[in-house]
């Protein structure tokens, strides 16, 4: 960082990084919520199995009463693994969708979804004031520009008047 420019090069790309995280997080939120649950679930459908495992598998493979029920079993596994994995595909194609929309920008609910998400509740009025303390162009939303001059407002201020929260 220099004085006329006060963000250094890894600073920028990390204000970038969260800017984009912030972008739409009320409506990417859920979606990375249910695709981390899929990928653990589809994890553990692949992880080895233990010896004992195997084990007790054989012994029911080799069981004739418990042959077919296995089967069945078995085929019930791969369907929901199968639907899993569709989901899972629709789950990041949503995303996508959503990260490569050409206007980006932070909304009222997005800014409020994420403080949930860092276990702070905030009242409407309170996310309301934070967004005008930012949203220069007064249109409801925070884009890159407002949000990359308010960080160079705060890194700047020496007075300690700029809101920092």
């Amino acid at each position: 960082s220099t004085p006329n420019n006060p963000i250094a090069p890894k600073e920028l790309k990390e204000l970038k990084r969260v800017y984009e995280q912030l972008c739409y997080f009320a409506e990417k939120a859920h979606a990375m919520e249910r695709l981390s649950v899929i990928r653990e679930t589809l994890a553990e459908y692949h992880r080895p199995l233990t010896s004992s495992m195997r084990q007790r598998d054989f012994f029911l493979s080799t069981t004739s009463s418990h042959h077919r029920r296995l089967s069945v079993s078995e085929q019930d596994q791969e369907k929901r693994m199968i639907a899993l994995q569709d989901e899972k595909s629709e789950l990041e194609r949503k995303l996508s969708d959503v990260r490569s929309r050409p206007v980006q920008h932070i909304r009222p609910q997005d800014t409020a979804a994420q403080l949930r998400s860092l276990g702070k509740r905030a009242s409407k009025r309170e996310v309301q004031n934070m967004m005008w303390e930012v949203d220069e162009k007064l249109d409801g939303v925070i884009d890159w520009d407002e949000f990359h001059l308010n960080f160079e407002r705060n890194i700047r201020d020496t007075s300690g008047l700029e809101p920092a929260k």
